[in-house]
């Protein structure tokens, strides 16, 4: 059995009387190459990353090559993920780093960002969730440790000793994901309790071919059921793509910056059906939606803290700004202030305080409406759902000032054909 090893710095080495190449997260050797590949997760080096977004890693671009690897060979791939090391981000320009946590106390967000949605992006065809858990498992009479335990309905492979928790699960067909300490790995005894590795002989092909008793009804059986799990396949991938692209929207509620101004003008460009992808910001408002009766001019924000009269003065600013413009044009339209924001971002919904009801006046005098991306993601739950029409949401925006308050929809017709349909 020729096994590739596919490791961040080569530093790491694993036990094995087949033939075993070792070559870098960045210059993987075709996987179809080998019986076997392994990528190995377990080197500290990795869980350091510049950003201060917690989850991601800077070696983000390799994983996904690597996905891409996976998903274009027919032979096994052992994914190894890390033990419980320390997660550094927000690099500072002396080379360390601002923040570090356990990699235990932001697994589920290592899980969305690097794992599911990069390295194993479309592989997995069963959800998994990591917990953190020290424990043993037994390998050919070994004690094998690991610091995580795999909650998965994937099949299991391998169980720990005290808990019988899964330290193994085939993800696909040809895809298994291991919480293991590599190192302390026999890896053919591995293979053997997994299954990977059988005992037999070369079969010649013209015996293969040798029709025998059912052969060719089983055959047919198993094109079929080959069909109808590619189906099923497919069906699981659309699912999950709707389920992340949910996500996105959700994130709203608590992002900030580039991400948050991204997610919100795509959201903009449906419900009021306008287009934004050409619309420059230059350091003033962040948008300019211009309406048959109205023009809106508007901030998006993500902020920690709750929201102050100074984030309304900057939206009368950009309002005040662009009047100039229309004077200097000597053009005339009904301009309309709108702040979309996240405010106490870092806090769950229910513990967020109340804007204030002294910023919400001065929002109302100023004819500006400040519309919270809770609000926000409700407005837009009932656009998809067609409760609601660009038109109506344009009027909303258009009649209310100070605190936007979705307006439950009138609508008598209970289908929704929004609704994603499992079949």
């Amino acid at each position: 059995m020729k096994i590739q090893l596919i490791t961040f710095n080569k530093k790491e080495q694993i036990t094995s009387l087949n033939t075993v190449v070792k070559s870098f997260f960045s210059d993987s050797i075709s996987f179809s190459e080998f019986d076997l590949n392994i990528i190995s997760l377990q080197d500290k080096d990795i869980w350091k990353v510049k950003e201060k977004s917690v989850g991601l890693v800077s070696c983000k671009n390799d994983l996904l090559t690597l996905n891409q690897q996976i998903k274009n060979t027919d032979r096994p791939t052992i994914v190894f993920l890390p033990q419980n090391y320390t997660y550094y981000y927000d690099r500072l320009s002396s080379g360390k780093y601002y923040y570090n946590e356990p990699l235990k106390d932001v697994i589920d967000e290592v899980c969305y960002s690097t794992i599911n949605n990069c390295i194993l992006d479309g592989v997995n065809l069963h959800h998994f969730e990591l917990f953190f858990e020290n424990s043993k498992t037994i390998i050919s009479n070994t004690e094998v440790n690991a610091t995580f335990s795999i909650s998965s309905n994937g099949k299991g492979l391998t169980f720990s000793k005290a808990s019988n928790n899964k330290t193994t699960i085939q993800l696909s067909k040809n895809c298994f994901l291991s919480s293991l300490n590599l190192s302390e790995l026999n890896i053919d005894d591995y293979l053997n309790e997994i299954g990977l590795v059988k005992e037999s002989i070369d079969i010649p092909e013209w015996v293969k071919d040798y029709s025998f008793f059912d052969d060719n009804v089983l055959q047919k059986a198993l094109d079929q059921k080959e069909k109808q799990l590619a189906l099923v396949e497919e069906s699981i991938k659309e699912i999950k793509q709707k389920i992340d692209s949910n996500l996105r929207y959700k994130s709203i509620l608590v992002d900030t910056g580039d991400g948050l101004v991204k997610t919100c003008f795509e959201m903009l460009q449906e419900i009021l059906e306008c287009d934004l992808s050409k619309y420059v910001d230059e350091k003033k408002a962040d948008f300019i939606i211009k309406k048959e009766s109205i023009t809106f001019v508007g901030e998006i924000k993500g902020i920690s803290s709750n929201v102050k009269r100074g984030n309304i003065s900057q939206v009368q600013r950009h309002c005040a700004d662009y009047q100039d413009k229309l004077d200097e044009d000597e053009k005339t339209e009904n301009v309309k202030g709108l702040l979309i924001i996240t405010y106490q971002r870092e806090k769950a919904l229910n513990d967020r305080e109340p804007i204030h009801v002294n910023v919400i006046e001065d929002a109302k005098k100023n004819d500006i409406l400040i519309v919270t991306t809770d609000e926000f993601l409700k407005l837009f739950e009932q656009f998809l759902k067609g409760e609601k029409t660009s038109t109506e949401i344009t009027e909303e925006f258009k009649s209310q000032t100070g605190l936007y308050k979705t307006v439950e929809p009138n609508n008598d017709n209970n289908e929704d054909n929004s609704v994603y349909k499992i079949n």
